[in-house]
């Protein structure tokens, strides 16, 4: 009788174990739920859209000049892989570069910045304009240094 009730008991306990497997909720990981783990400003592409190993570059800030926030960009050497922070007001992916459409021509930008780079790093305000079908050719201004205060460029 105890050679077979062990046996019997065996199978009876794997295939309620096998049961109980079967009545899991996403048993197989059929079911997947994608989370955001960083925001983007609206109308902007930035760094985040092609984040690496979960490392968002382009953050959202409340250490603002005018308004409640600004953008902080970040690098960060990763696995051997030098990343930067970006942000790009258009559409910079594909064969033509696409920007932001005005109704009226510009002869300048302004912001502010505030940066503390290390080394040679340098960040680039990089301005490439297109009018009435006209291109001309990009302005691009360098910032580097430390300058802790926001500074109007």
């Amino acid at each position: 009788m105890k050679k077979t009730l062990l046996p019997l008991t065996f199978f009876m306990t794997l295939g309620t174990a096998h049961g109980q497997l079967g009545a899991l909720t996403n048993g197989g990981f059929e079911n997947w739920t994608s989370s955001t783990i960083y925001s983007m400003p609206d109308i902007w592409v930035s760094s985040n859209m092609n984040e690496f190993y979960g490392t968002p570059l382009c953050i959202k800030s409340s250490d603002a000049q005018h308004l409640a926030q600004s953008v902080l960009l970040e690098n960060e050497v990763l696995m051997g892989d030098s990343l930067f922070g970006y942000v790009f007001l258009g559409n910079p992916s594909g064969s033509d570069l696409e920007g932001f459409p005005y109704t009226s021509d510009f002869d300048a930008v302004t912001g502010y910045y505030k940066c503390s780079t290390a080394g040679l790093d340098t960040a680039f305000v990089i301005v490439n304009k297109s009018f009435m079908g006209v291109d001309y050719p990009p302005t691009f201004g360098a910032i580097y240094g430390n300058v802790s205060t926001w500074t109007a460029f």
